[in-house]
This record gives structure tokens, C-alpha cells and sequence, in this order.
């Protein structure tokens, strides 16, 4: 459907941890990370590439998303896929992955997740603390005209933050995602902005 739709295909990998959908933290030596997050990458480039399709990014997911902010192997790991496979990288802006994509001319795609509460230094707020999810579709309209007027997002003790972002992330197992992406396309377009297929 992607390829008939003219959407981008993106690598979401992760922490080998199927039980817990990625979102475990695992601390394994960076070359066991490489060999499983190489193995995923070359699943999914097979895949599309049966139906006509290419993979266009990578993506952390989860638990090793929120590493890659501030691990340095882990976050070497990630960028050095996508230079070895010549794709542009998605991350939180003053991420490790970030700074290390610059160094090895890697596109890095600053990624804001209308669906995440922020903490007040930037990150996302972990999925364990109340309020993590956003799920209110008035909520989520809000925050996105707000980060696209301005760049600033309300983190979840009430700090003014600023978030740089290139593109805009609604968790597909979020509850309402649907009607939630209906928002912040309304609200995108409301704004005045674009929306574009970069």
C-alpha cells in the first residue's frame, strides 16, 4: 500500500526484544546491536523490494529511540546503518545521533511527536509516567499549531521548550491515531504550512 500511495518506506528498528515490542531498554554490546539492527534493515529493504519499493530511512523505535539521545555506541550504531545504506535518518533534534549523522553526512530528519508529552530538557517523557501519551485530538491539534507557529511545545511540568522538527510522528498503536493524524494534518494546513512528501 505504501508504494501504491507514493509514501515513504522507513526501517523502524530496534532492540531485538519482540515480548516487549522494543520498548525495553537492553544494554548489548554495540556489535550484537549492529548485526540485529543490519538483519532488520535487509528484512524490510527484501520486502519492498517485492513489491517495487525502497527504503528511504531508519528509524529508532522505542527503548532504543530514547537511548540513542544520549548513549554514544548505541547512537553510532544507528547513524552508521544509515551511511552504510546511504538513507536519511530520523531522531529527536540534540540527539547523539544527531550530532554523529553531521559527522558522517548522514540527512537527519529532526522528528516532533504530536502523540508524546515532553520533559522539560526535551525528551520525551517515558511511557511509564502519567500523561506520557497524548490522546486528546483537541490536545494534539493544539500542541501542533503551537510547535508549527512558533517551534515550541509545553512540556509536562508547564516549561516552555523549543522543538526544531522536520517531520511529525503519531504512533500508529496510540489509542484514536487515526482521527489523531486527522488533527494534526487540520491543524498543520490551518497554520498556513505545507505538507510535503520530502
Amino acid at each position: 500500500m505504501a508504494v501504491q500511495h507514493g509514501v515513504r518506506i522507513g526501517a523502524q528498528v530496534s532492540y531485538p526484544d519482540r515480548e516487549h515490542f522494543g520498548r525495553r531498554a537492553l544494554d548489548m554490546a554495540a556489535p550484537l546491536l549492529a548485526e540485529s539492527l543490519e538483519e532488520q534493515f535487509s528484512d524490510l529493504v527484501a520486502a519492498a523490494a517485492e513489491v517495487g519499493g525502497r527504503v528511504a530511512y531508519v528509524k529508532p523505535h522505542g527503548a532504543l529511540y530514547n537511548a540513542v539521545v544520549t548513549r554514544d555506541d548505541h547512537a553510532a550504531v544507528v547513524v552508521e546503518l544509515a551511511a552504510r545504506h546511504g538513507v536519511s535518518l530520523f531522531g529527536l533534534h540534540g540527539s547523539r545521533t544527531a550530532t554523529r549523522a553531521t559527522t558522517l553526512g548522514v540527512r537527519f530528519e529532526r522528528e516532533w511527536f504530536a502523540d508524546r508529552a515532553y520533559l522539560a530538557d526535551g525528551t520525551l517523557t517515558p511511557r511509564s509516567e502519567p500523561g506520557a501519551l497524548v490522546v486528546d485530538a483537541a490536545a494534539v491539534a493544539a500542541r501542533t499549531t503551537r510547535v508549527v507557529s512558533d517551534g515550541h511545545t509545553v512540556a509536562l511540568d508547564g516549561a516552555l521548550i523549543s522543538t526544531a522538527f522536520d517531520t511529525i510522528c503519531v504512533h500508529s498503536d496510540t489509542p484514536g491515531a487515526a482521527a489523531l493524524l486527522a488533527a494534526v494534518r487540520a491543524a498543520v494546513l490551518a497554520t498556513g504550512a505545507t505538507i510535503g512528501a520530502a
